[in-house]
């Protein structure tokens, strides 16, 4: 007999065969529906919106009478978002890009409530090795994954502690079946034997604990409003004797620190093909979205911030908002198929014409910024210099003056 952790969740792309405006559409009606189910239904006990907020600023941007009841879910851990912005890739952005996913990801689900506290990237094409010390660097001690592990040649169970060349630990789960598991559940006995079941025992094998995770839900799925009593059924109905109840990711994650003392331990990136596509080919595809993405990290962490750094020195005040936007622009290009150029063409054209604006937001704020350090640290005709390096500059430089 065991506790079957479903997880209700949505797995929400904001674009991929489709635009970001065919996917706020559709939200529109679905993160309603899924506001309204747990308020008329307490069996309903919780729903997870994927493990990020962006999706969730852009429902309240146009559904602001929602916003409230909205936060009170969130706060009554019934709801729960974050702590992504955007469900990133690993590969194909840069390490501190990470970092800010998490930051802005964290923040936006706090404001609203709550932030869980889960390493939740259930559909991303790998997972670098170095993310356990990215995820440990945001206060997250665990990861729950679909894609990369291999259990032939790695670890044999789905539950393990993951190490990053830094030593750096995070507690591991990897989903045998997928963020859809469960998805579509019914009640009915030949669906419940054929698959479902077969499904729990699989990954009963693959665990060997008492504690199970079900995954329930798939790719723009809506809430079902009739999950409790299927799950009701399938207790019933259980040729083990197992407990289906609708669970929370916090709440399983919980029951693995529980315990973690005998898992096995497994260091390096999780990249392997075994059981699942990583896509690997999309790191050489649309090189025009990875170069402009390239630059605009490059040029806001190796100019912008350390130039708006040194102007907060010098008492300049600096609209530091305009960051956060800024930062939030590229974000939403860093969701596995956006960065990955694995789309259609128009949300290929949306993705490149956002990294456009997010440039020339940067541009335009450090040609400002400049333009107020220069006027406060020169007389007239000198010539600035500015050294946007984390260390002292010494020796001989050469520049052009036209």
């Amino acid at each position: 007999m065991s506790n079957i952790h479903v997880i209700a969740h949505t797995h929400w792309d904001q674009e991929w065969y489709f635009t970001l405006q065919d996917s706020n559409i559709l939200a529109s009606w679905n993160f309603a529906d899924v506001i309204r189910t747990l308020e008329q239904n307490p069996a309903y006990t919780c729903y997870h919106f994927d493990g990020q907020t962006a999706v969730v600023e852009d429902f309240l941007a146009v559904n602001p009478q929602y916003c409230e009841r909205l936060k009170q879910l969130v706060a009554d851990r019934r709801l729960f978002i974050g702590p992504w912005y955007t469900q990133t890739d690993t590969y194909n952005v840069h390490g501190e890009s990470i970092i800010r996913n998490l930051k802005y990801g964290i923040l936006s689900a706090r404001k609203l409530g709550h932030a869980m506290m889960v390493g939740y990237l259930p559909d991303t094409f790998g997972h670098n090795s170095q993310l356990p010390t990215l995820l440990r660097g945001c206060n997250l001690d665990n990861i729950v994954f679909w894609r990369g592990i291999n259990h032939d040649t790695q670890v044999e169970k789905s539950q393990f502690i993951w190490q990053a060349p830094s030593g750096a630990q995070v507690i591991a789960c990897a989903m045998p079946f997928g963020y859809g598991a469960a998805k579509n559940i019914r009640a009915d006995d030949a669906h419940l034997h054929d698959k479902i079941f077969p499904i729990v025992n699989h990954i009963r094998q693959r665990s060997g604990l008492d504690d199970l995770l079900l995954p329930c839900g798939g790719d723009q799925v809506n809430i079902d409003p009739h999950l409790p009593e299927i799950l009701r059924i399938a207790s019933v109905c259980s040729p083990e004797g197992d407990r289906f109840q609708i669970s929370s990711l916090e709440a399983y994650i919980d029951r693995l620190r529980q315990q973690a003392s005998g898992y096995d331990r497994w260091q390096g990136e999780l990249k392997s093909p075994r059981y699942t596509r990583i896509h690997k080919t999309i790191g050489s595809v649309r090189y025009d979205i990875k170069k402009k993405n390239y630059d605009v990290e490059q040029f806001l962490l190796g100019k912008l911030e350390p130039t708006i750094a040194l102007a907060r020195y010098q008492g300049i005040e600096v609209n530091v908002q305009w960051v956060d936007q800024i930062w939030k622009n590229l974000l939403r290009n860093h969701a596995h198929d956006s960065i990955g150029g694995c789309n259609s063409d128009a949300t290929n054209r949306d993705i490149l014409h956002r990294l456009e604006q997010t440039e020339q937001l940067s541009h335009s704020l450090w040609n400002l910024v400049v333009k107020e350090l220069a006027t406060a640290s020169c007389e007239e005709g000198d010539l600035f210099v500015i050294n946007p390096q984390r260390h002292r500059l010494v020796g001989h430089y050469q520049s052009h003056i036209i």
